[in-house]
C-alpha cells in the first residue's frame, strides 16, 4: 500500500511533487538508507574537521567524495621512527593510508600542485604493513588486511615488510622498513 511522506529533501526519484513523495514501502526504505547514509558522512566530516581544527599543522585535502586530515613531514625518516613522529603529535595520528584510487590521488594531486618537495615523482610511506603477522599486510588505522587493488605487494619479499606510494604511478611498493622516505601523518 503507497504512503505519503512529508519531505524535506527534493529528489528525483521517488517522484516528488510539491514535497510530497508518493512511495510505496521499497522507496521508503531505499529513501531511508540513503538519508541514513548521507547522515553517516556528514557526521564523518563533521568529526573530521573537528579534529583536524584541534590538531595544529594538519589540513583538510579532498579529491572527489575523499576526506582527510594530513599533515606532510618532508623529512625523510625510517618507517618506524616515521610512526613515532606521527603518534607524538597532541592529538595522536598515524602514517596516512590511502587504500584506493581516490585517495591515491590525494597523494598525486599534492605533489603535482603544491610541489613542497619540488619532486613530482615522490615516494611517501603508506600506513601498511606487516611488522605484526609476517603472513599479512595489515592497515595500521584499523588493523584489516590489506585488499588487493593497484599494486606490487603480491611479490614474495619476506623482507620487505613496509609500503610505499608512488605518486606518479600511483602504484604501492614494498619496501625495507629501515629505508628512509616522507610520509604524511592522518588525523581522524
Amino acid at each position: 500500500m503507497p504512503v505519503f511522506l512529508q519531505l524535506v529533501l527534493l529528489t528525483e526519484t521517488p517522484l516528488v511533487r510539491s514535497g510530497l513523495c508518493f512511495c510505496n514501502h521499497k522507496d521508503i526504505g531505499d529513501l531511508t538508507i540513503a538519508l541514513n547514509v548521507l547522515a553517516d558522512s556528514e557526521i564523518y566530516n563533521s568529526r573530521l574537521i573537528s579534529a583536524c581544527r584541534n590538531s595544529p599543522g594538519f589540513k583538510i585535502m579532498s579529491y572527489v567524495h575523499i576526506k582527510k586530515c594530513l599533515m606532510y613531514i618532508d623529512q625523510r625518516m625510517q618507517y618506524m621512527k616515521a610512526q613515532e613522529y606521527c603518534e607524538n603529535f597532541e592529538n595522536p595520528a598515524f602514517i596516512a593510508t590511502f587504500k584506493n584510487a581516490y585517495e591515491f590521488q590525494l597523494v598525486n594531486y599534492f605533489f603535482f600542485y603544491a610541489n613542497l618537495s619540488k619532486e613530482y615523482y615522490a615516494a611517501v610511506w603508506v600506513g601498511l604493513d606487516r611488522l605484526q603477522d609476517k603472513r599479512y599486510y595489515r592497515w595500521i588505522d584499523d588493523g584489516t588486511p590489506y585488499a588487493d587493488f593497484n599494486t606490487d605487494l603480491s611479490q614474495d619479499n619476506f623482507s620487505y615488510d613496509c609500503t610505499l606510494l608512488i605518486s606518479s604511478t600511483m602504484i604501492m611498493h614494498p619496501m625495507l622498513c629501515n629505508a628512509n622516505f616522507q610520509f604524511f601523518c592522518e588525523v581522524r
